[in-house]
């Protein structure tokens, strides 16, 4: 039985590397890894927040967007996981009604074959193409003389295979505009057999979902050649913008709750007193309204609390924003107390990035995370998953599923 892997960020921008340059220890992991998926006992499943670190910051870091790309497009095959916010709204949907269950099924975790990262990828529109190549027939014809021309209409028949070798034989001599991206990037007979109408619209979609699920295609064709880097590349940061202010937010809620407890006075408490002291309903309140298709206001403190622990990308979520809340808390106690809130530092956007990373947790067998985010969700105990807090232990989970 294939088992789920979820690797970090920094997993595939360090393996990466120019072997020569890896660690003894990464080599070894790196050449289980490949041979675990080639036999398909594990599968490395890939996220849109993956896929939106890879993405380079400037031309002067492609050469390792593409390697990392690269070896994205060699571990990870399909299907691809949704953006962690569906899973959210998926979840709650499923658990409002009862306050349970709100565990989604691997076809709700994962995309469909019609979606990109859990989006809908659209038809695609043949007409301008077939216009164009029209255009350039009828110019390309015009200069032949009228026997040429009879000759050409009976050759040129699509409906036999001699016809449509003939049609893909011109089409190259026709004055028409190059095919740009993605038309350009797909087997040219496929693309060129669907705008003569041979082939069906699904066809290409197929061929274009596969190839915007590749890693390395779309950094090294779709990120620079429709100028989507810059957008790319920010989507996850703006996403920590907002974060940050959520954080920033959620601080001063529970700054003033504390600077009103005597229990908070000198001497302080610990973290785990402080943990226990805060009241977390209207925290998951929140969290619940944000991701929430349906209303969840009639809810009561107590039916918020057992919605959202229904739903466990939801709950893993919330437990890592709070664990920062409560880190930030107990790294700034004096500033609280002195109302200095605004002088705390919350972090850097891109940490907003843990948190999404952190949603999939639920889903997997394992869960690559830093020591920290580690020492926080093992003290969870999240059922099925196991957290691997050091790239090293991989390597034992490997051999477990060859045994």
């Amino acid at each position: 039985m294939s088992i789920r892997i979820y690797l970090d960020s920094s997993d595939f921008s360090d393996l990466s590397g120019l072997s020569e340059k890896l660690p003894a220890e990464d080599l070894k992991l790196l050449s289980i890894a490949r041979l675990a998926r080639q036999q398909n006992r594990a599968h490395f499943v890939l996220s849109p927040v993956h896929f939106a670190e890879a993405v380079h910051a400037s031309t002067k870091y492609r050469y390792a967007a593409l390697q990392r790309g690269r070896l994205m497009s060699d571990l990870c095959g399909q299907p691809t996981l949704r953006y962690p916010t569906r899973l959210f709204t998926l979840e709650i949907e499923n658990a409002l009604p009862t306050l349970s269950n709100g565990r989604l099924s691997d076809a709700e975790v994962f995309s469909a074959p019609h979606e990109w990262f859990g989006f809908n990828i659209p038809q695609f529109d043949k007409r301008a193409h077939k216009e164009q190549f029209n255009r350039g027939f009828q110019k390309y014809i015009s200069q032949r003389p009228r026997h040429e021309r009879r000759r050409l209409k009976s050759e040129l028949d699509i409906s036999r295979p001699p016809g449509r070798q003939r049609w893909r034989a011109l089409i190259a001599q026709l004055d028409v505009p190059a095919l740009e991206f993605p038309y350009n990037a797909l087997e040219q007979e496929l693309v060129f057999d669907w705008i003569l109408g041979t082939k069906d619209d699904s066809l290409i979609r197929s061929a274009i979902i596969r190839l915007a699920s590749d890693p390395y295609v779309m950094i090294a064709n779709l990120i620079d050649e429709t100028g989507q880097r810059s957008d790319f590349y920010s989507a996850l940061r703006n996403e920590g913008q907002r974060f940050n202010a959520s954080i920033s937010g959620h601080l001063d809620k529970v700054a003033a709750w504390l600077r009103t407890h005597p229990e908070f006075q000198l001497p302080m408490p610990s973290i785990k007193q402080i943990d226990a002291m805060l009241p977390r309903s209207t925290f998951l309140r929140e969290a619940a309204a944000t991701f929430a298709e349906s209303s969840t206001t009639h809810l009561n403190d107590e039916e918020v609390q057992r919605l959202v622990a229904s739903c466990p990308a939801l709950s893993t979520y919330t437990r890592a924003l709070f664990a920062r809340v409560l880190s930030l808390i107990d790294a700034n106690r004096l500033k609280i107390m002195q109302e200095q809130n605004d002088t705390i530092s919350i972090g850097k956007p891109s940490d907003f990035g843990d948190l999404m990373h952190a949603s999939y947790i639920p889903y997997v067998d394992a869960f690559r995370c830093d020591s920290t985010f580690g020492g926080i969700f093992r003290q969870y105990k999240i059922a099925g998953t196991e957290i691997v807090d050091k790239r090293h232990k991989l390597t034992k989970i490997l051999d477990r599923a060859q045994s």
